[in-house]
């Protein structure tokens, strides 16, 4: 009897010591995972970054950072608002996919520190998450995007300034996390810089035409 116990304790403990490999084996799979999938969300921001580098028209910038960004992230839409001259509203001047053509077509516009994550990120000029749009307190119901679960608000700044806010939404819960706003931070950051460089242009040619007038 004494033998037999001591033979399944160590059957026991083998098998325990089993799980505990397959467990590690699972974490470091894991954890590899995101280590690539982190590596390869901070190569698209830099390709992003370098793309809307070259893009001096304004209508045309925005439309390929928010098809460029919703792509390499695999987001269920992307869209960029501008504040108008009242600094009152907050635009969509871009969005992806029929939604964003619609709202487009409509003249979308959000109210700045309204209830809304555009309103909040524009009026704070800091980001803001939603992981569960259901339980978001600030947060714009919006009906033409009804399959969003996850919702990230980067404003746009420059030198202090809002310019706007660019929207990312997931159809997944809890798709966002604090490296994903440093990472999209970064892009809302260069098109602070690509959208003040293309009004430059803009303005800069708009003289010249005057002059040559």
């Amino acid at each position: 009897r004494n033998l037999q116990s001591s033979l399944n304790r160590q059957r026991d403990l083998t098998e325990e010591v089993e799980k505990e490999r397959q467990n590690l084996e699972l974490s470091v799979i894991q954890r590899t995972q995101d280590l690539a999938n982190r590596l390869n969300q901070i190569r698209s921001a830099a390709e992003i970054s370098r793309s809307i580098s070259s893009v001096l028209n304004l209508d045309e910038l925005l439309q390929q950072v928010v098809e460029l960004v919703q792509a390499r992230f695999n987001l269920y839409y992307v869209g960029v608002f501008l504040i108008d001259k009242t600094g009152k509203f907050a635009i969509l001047k871009a969005g992806t996919g029929t939604a964003g053509k619609e709202m487009l077509s409509r003249q979308h516009q959000l109210l700045v520190a309204g209830a809304s994550m555009i309103g909040w990120a524009t009026a704070n000029q800091k980001s803001r998450i939603a992981l569960d749009t259901g339980a978001e307190a600030v947060r714009f119901n919006n009906p033409y995007l009804p399959d969003t679960r996850s919702e990230m608000a980067l404003p746009i700044l420059s030198r202090g300034v809002t310019l706007g806010a660019l929207t990312v939404q997931s159809d997944k819960p809890n798709a966002f996390d604090n490296d994903d706003i440093t990472i999209l931070s970064g892009i809302a950051d260069s098109l602070a810089v690509a959208i003040e460089n293309a009004d430059l242009f803009s303005t800069t040619r708009q003289n010249l035409e005057e002059i040559r007038l």
